[in-house]
Order: C-alpha cells, then sequence, then structure tokens
C-alpha cells in the first residue's frame, strides 16, 4: 500500500475462534496493507487454516491449544508488535478479526499520516462504533457515542513501552498513555461482534466468568447487554465498511 519502505504499513490480528469473520477482515484490511501478522490463540474452529491459506498474511503466530493457559492480552500484543517490527513496519495497524475500518481510511491514509508527521502524533484515534441489530446502523447513546480507539500507531523499535493491562490494554506505545499525543480522525472503526443479541449475551457471560469481581473493569459488563434508551445511527454508504451492503457476515454458531 505505502510503496516505500518510509511508509510500512504491517497489520497486526490476533485471533481466537474467529473464522467467520476472517474473510471480510482480510477483504476489509488485509488486502491494503504491506503485510499481517497474525496471531492464533489457541483457536479450535476453522482459523488457523483460514490464516495460513490467506496470501496476504506474511507470518502466523500459534499458539496451541494445549500450551494455553488463560487468556494473556499483554504477551500476544508484545509477541504482535515485535514480529511486526522485525518485518520493517513503520505504522501499524492493530484490528481485531470482528473490525472493520470506514473504507474511505486507505484512500485518506497518506494524508492522514502526513498530518500525523506535521503534529508529531504518535498514533491515529477512531471513534469506535458498535454494530447493532443490523449491519448498517451502530449504537450512539450514552458511552456507546463517546467511545474511541487508537489502532494506527508508529513503530517505535526499542523504544516501544508495553501495555502491562491484561484486558482492553492499549496497543500503542504505553510512554504515551494519558497523553494527547494522537490526530484525532472522523473516520469510523465499526466493531461488529455486538451486531447480534445472542453475541452480546455470549460476550456479557464471558467477562462475568473470566472477571466475577470485576477487578479488571469495575463498571461491570451488564451493560453490554443493556437496552435501556438505546439509540442507534444509521450508517450512510459513504461512510460504510467493506461487506456492509452484504450484511456483516454469519449469525452467531455459524448460521448463514
Amino acid at each position: 500500500m505505502s510503496g516505500a519502505a518510509s511508509r510500512k504499513v504491517i497489520a497486526l490480528l490476533p485471533v481466537f475462534n474467529d473464522s467467520r469473520y476472517l474473510s471480510g477482515w482480510i477483504d476489509s484490511v488485509g488486502q491494503h496493507v504491506d503485510g499481517v501478522v497474525a496471531l492464533d490463540d489457541g483457536s479450535t474452529d476453522e482459523s488457523l487454516k483460514l490464516l495460513t491459506s490467506a496470501a496476504c498474511i506474511t507470518k502466523v503466530i500459534r499458539i496451541h491449544p494445549e500450551d494455553k493457559s488463560g487468556w494473556n492480552e499483554p504477551r500476544n500484543r508484545e509477541l504482535l508488535v515485535t514480529a511486526g517490527q522485525a518485518l520493517g513496519a513503520s505504522w501499524f495497524v492493530a484490528y481485531d478479526a470482528d473490525e472493520r475500518p470506514d473504507s474511505r481510511l486507505w484512500g485518506q491514509w497518506k494524508l492522514l499520516t502526513d498530518e500525523a508527521d506535521a503534529s508529531g502524533a504518535i498514533g491515529i484515534s477512531q471513534p469506535l462504533r458498535e454494530i447493532w441489530d443490523r449491519p448498517d446502523h451502530y449504537r450512539c447513546d450514552g458511552v456507546w457515542g463517546r467511545k474511541r480507539k487508537v489502532s494506527i500507531f508508529r513503530n517505535l523499535g526499542r523504544d516501544h513501552q508495553f501495555d502491562p493491562a491484561q484486558w482492553h490494554g492499549e496497543w500503542y506505545p504505553a510512554q504515551f498513555l494519558g497523553t494527547d499525543r494522537f490526530l484525532l480522525t472522523d473516520l469510523n472503526l465499526y466493531h461488529l461482534k455486538m451486531l447480534h443479541a445472542a453475541d452480546r449475551e455470549q460476550r456479557m457471560r464471558r467477562y462475568l466468568r473470566l472477571d466475577p469481581d470485576r477487578r479488571f473493569q469495575e463498571t461491570g459488563y451488564e451493560y453490554l447487554v443493556d437496552e435501556a434508551d438505546i439509540a442507534l445511527t444509521p450508517i450512510s454508504p459513504m461512510e460504510g465498511y467493506a461487506g456492509m451492503a452484504r450484511g456483516a457476515g454469519p449469525q452467531p454458531n455459524g448460521r448463514a
């Protein structure tokens, strides 16, 4: 994508039983970058097979299911970033398998990174939109309308300090946590795993099981299924993501 070594873009892709999202991720992200490092964190579905057969995937790091001893986000982030650094990345794009950027991102990539260079920004912050009930609508009430995520960030090489947060940690260098060293864009990042009510329920139950004492998130996880005062915003075709017009992928449990 970059056309020059000084702008080499490497995508980082953590995966765990995400086979139903991977083809859409490849269309939305994998085709637009200079390389992809994926980490399969002990998947038992078809994820590993899809990763190893995709032409855009440069390297696959595998955690064998028998070697997995729980969820370890800090380890996964460090393994992926370090592997991407070895490929000579200038910029990283760390989108999960169930995330899709506004399709205009790639056409505006040079403009965004030029602006980041001029301002000294360490990363680029996007509004994070939770797709809800329909693939062309996202939730916008309360906290849902205020979410942002920095998934685009510079390669600082050995200077990169890793966020030790066990859950929901940041990908970008941890020495910039709490600073304003980020370029803000209005190009949305869409999260598909909240599309179906069954997935929202499953996600809440999983977090409640893993964190019953709310050590990692004081507010708890019941809000994931709370639809009080819900408001949804339609996504215009101009602001859409790859695959939106066809739907956002299979139903829970692989139903078409």
